[in-house]
């Protein structure tokens, strides 16, 4: 038997709160001002927030992958996670993400082993606490770590609000779901503060 709407209401307002991470577009700012002379760094900055690849994508992805031309990225097979549903896909290069992508390299775009690009991005993280202290930004107490997958939870909640297709964000993500990403991501963010996303 269907609840009545008030069952329904009563089972949402025990659920956990999310847990998404956003990152605030003072921060992304930030970030993108701390990465300008590491272009690793910036690179994974840049195709995590505004191409919504995953960490364990970036560390496997070549520049080789990146067509500027065709505005598109290439997460073929052996880079993207490996589900039941989507084998590879191309993701496209939005304005913004071109705006702040560096130059094409060659082979990875993340050389490093994890245990080198965990060190680098410890020195970020660090940069990013003292900044953040001495502009008294809000939010310091989150950069003690990345906040949990917070360049692709921006991605989805931001490219959401914009958008308002959740088919779209689905691919551009590789998921299946479109409903995943409706019910995760619907009510993240404003359409304004997606807007200022968009435009950094």
């Amino acid at each position: 038997m269907a609840k009545n709407p008030a069952e329904r209401l009563a089972e949402e307002i025990q659920k956990p709160e999310s847990s998404l991470e956003i990152l605030s577009c003072e921060e992304m700012r930030l970030l993108l001002g701390l990465t300008k002379r590491d272009g690793v760094m910036r690179s994974f900055v840049v195709l995590g927030a505004f191409a919504g690849l995953r960490s364990a994508e970036l560390m496997r992805i070549e520049w080789a992958d990146i067509n500027r031309d065709e505005r598109e990225i290439h997460v073929r097979p052996g880079v993207i996670k490996k589900t039941r549903g989507v084998r590879e896909r191309y993701t496209t290069i939005n304005a913004t993400c071109a705006r702040w992508l560096p130059e094409n390299g060659k082979g990875k775009i993340i050389p490093h082993t994890q245990r080198a690009f965990a060190r680098r991005s410890e020195k970020l993280i660090s940069r990013m606490r003292r900044v953040m202290t001495r502009c008294k930004i809000a939010g310091v107490e989150r950069w003690n770590d990345w906040p949990q997958n917070c360049l692709r939870h921006s991605f989805a909640s931001y490219l959401l609000a914009v958008k308002q297709d959740a088919g779209f964000v689905a691919y551009q993500m590789g998921h299946t779901s479109a409903d995943m990403i409706y019910k995760t991501y619907a009510s993240a963010v404003r359409k304004s503060d997606a807007e200022k996303w968009w435009g950094i």
